[in-house]
């Protein structure tokens, strides 16, 4: 046995014995290169530096095809349509939107700038490709913070099926999630938190990085809390480790990045008065039973896609069962932390997923190996690189493959629940002025309107007190006569949705003062009689 055979293997034990964290272990790799120079397993390793091992060829193909799949969903999400505006009108008055310009119940009211980055990344992707670039441009974050996950796992520390099977069940979970939504940004960013945590670059160079990532993040969807949650869960199990075992690194970078994370907070115009407002958002959605702010068990959670939620959790259960002591330290705490956000509100288990992509790539690949060798055996063998050039035009292909399907196709772009036909209606009518809506219609016509029809409520939960709620509620429910309502609120149109608001539709439909002008199952019209 050669000398830097011999030397391999002592490493791979120590390192099979101690476990260190991955940032370690990519060092002590790349020791055993430089040691393992001229030999067969030297120049195997080498050769992955600059090349692509099937592992990562398989999660770009399987990349593609989620790219490919997410865009079978047509955009859904009623509240993109008034952050487009938003973001249109902040690259044309050239700054921040901080006044409430679309209701006129609020009109003038401080409004907070929550995601203007995304806003504006919006505006700038509609106007260079208009709306079939936006879903694409979502698709394609929305599967590259499943890819980047992935990859925070290094091949030696996982299998081919460990790392496909952990991104396809995270899919599963995230599916259900993906809309055109600023928190597509914040779930890239966030698997890009867990990939710079394990790439090889200096300590002090990663927290750099760390933070550009987290400002970035924090204007795009305020979410730091997140990372502040699954960093802190990495580093007080690093913490722990050290306590018992005095020789274990100490988790300085875990450490640094929970301090980072909560520093950011500060890091968007409105600093710290931005917990208010999402604070308040939190609250009214729930108490609206809006369905991803729901807990896991909940009937409107379920219907969502909680159920898939709890297939993942049972299957990271099963695991645990069969790997017991084997489990790293920092990957129990990290399952635990997720799920414990992620059981009393259903949108948190969008971020769960990506959290658990390296965790489960691990774990499946310790509790299910590819061969007869036992996991620390199969971890210790080098992967054969594939050809660079190679790997990426088969990832060129597939990418483009997936861009451009849906385009040939005709892949719908948006949901059938719009009401675009009754909007149309109303343009063409000449209605302007303030539109009494149903509050989902409230980003459509907006977006379509703005300026000439100012809308009564949208989606902006937080810029709402509970008692105009409370009116929305009780005139939806056709208890406030209509000419209480035309006190209240002086409506030039009622802009409702059948279903929903069909007992205020009866009284309009009674009404001498308003007449009927268009009705579908989407939208009903109503303008002053002449």
């Amino acid at each position: 046995m050669s000398k830097g055979k011999h030397s391999h293997e002592q490493r791979q034990t120590q390192l099979s014995k101690d476990r260190p964290d991955a940032g370690d272990e990519v060092f002590a790799l790349a020791e055993e290169v430089e040691e393992g120079r001229g030999s067969d397993s030297g120049e195997e390793e080498a050769g992955e530096v600059i090349g692509m091992s099937r592992r990562k060829l398989a999660l770009v193909i399987l990349f593609g095809l989620i790219v490919l799949l997410l865009q079978t969903k047509p955009i859904y999400d009623v509240d993109f349509f008034w952050q487009l505006k938003a973001g249109e009108l902040t690259l044309e008055r050239g700054e921040l939107i901080r006044k409430d310009l679309f209701t006129s119940t609020h009109p003038g009211d401080p409004v907070p700038p929550i995601g203007w980055a995304a806003q504006v990344v919006y505006a700038v992707v509609h106007q260079i490709g208009s709306w079939r670039l936006l879903h694409q441009l979502n698709a394609v974050i929305f599967a590259g913070a499943l890819l980047a996950a992935a990859l925070a796992v290094k091949d030696r520390e996982t299998s081919l099926r460990g790392s496909l099977a952990a991104v396809a069940l995270a899919a599963l979970v995230v599916m259900p999630h993906c809309d055109v939504r600023p928190q597509t940004f914040a779930l890239f960013a966030f698997a890009l938190l867990l990939l710079v945590a394990e790439i090889r670059l200096r300590p002090a160079l990663k927290l750099a990085v760390a933070a550009v990532i987290l400002v970035v993040w924090q204007n795009m969807h305020p979410s730091w809390m997140l990372a502040a949650a699954v960093f802190g869960a990495r580093a007080g199990a690093g913490w722990l480790r050290w306590l018992f075992d005095r020789q274990a690194d100490k988790p300085w970078l875990a450490s640094g990045l929970v301090l980072m994370a909560v520093l950011s907070a500060m890091a968007t115009p409105m600093g710290w008065t931005i917990f208010d407002s999402t604070g308040g958002n939190a609250q009214i959605a729930r108490e609206l039973e809006a369905s991803e702010w729901m807990p896991l068990w909940h009937a409107k959670a379920l219907d969502a896609g909680a159920k898939l939620a709890w297939v993942a959790l049972g299957v990271s259960v099963v695991l645990l069962g069969v790997l017991r002591r084997r489990v790293r330290l920092e990957d129990l705490a990290t399952f635990v932390v997720t799920a414990a956000i992620s059981l009393p509100i259903y949108r948190l288990s969008l971020f769960m997923a990506v959290a658990m992509v390296p965790v489960w790539s691990r774990w499946i690949a310790e509790a299910w190996p590819a061969s007869s060798d036992t996991p620390d055996e199969a971890a210790s063998k080098p992967a054969v690189p594939l050809r660079r050039s190679f790997a990426l035009g088969v990832a060129a292909i597939v990418l483009i493959g997936a861009l451009a399907l849906p385009r040939l196709a005709g892949f719908p772009l948006f949901h059938g629940h719009f009401p675009f036909v009754g909007m149309e209606a109303m343009r063409k009518a000449g209605i302007v002025g303030t539109i009494y809506n149903y509050r989902e219609w409230g980003g459509p016509l907006i977006w379509k309107g703005y300026p000439g029809w100012k809308v009564t409520i949208d989606g902006r939960l937080y810029l709402f007190e509970r008692e105009q709620w409370n009116r929305y509620e009780e005139i939806r429910m056709g208890r406030v006569p209509v000419a209480q309502i035309e006190c209240w609120y002086e409506p030039d149109a009622f802009f409702l949705r059948p279903g929903h608001d069909g007992r205020l539709i009866r009284l309009l439909r009674d009404s001498r003062a308003w007449q009927e002008l268009h009705s579908d199952r989407n939208s009903a019209v109503f303008v002053r009689t002449r």
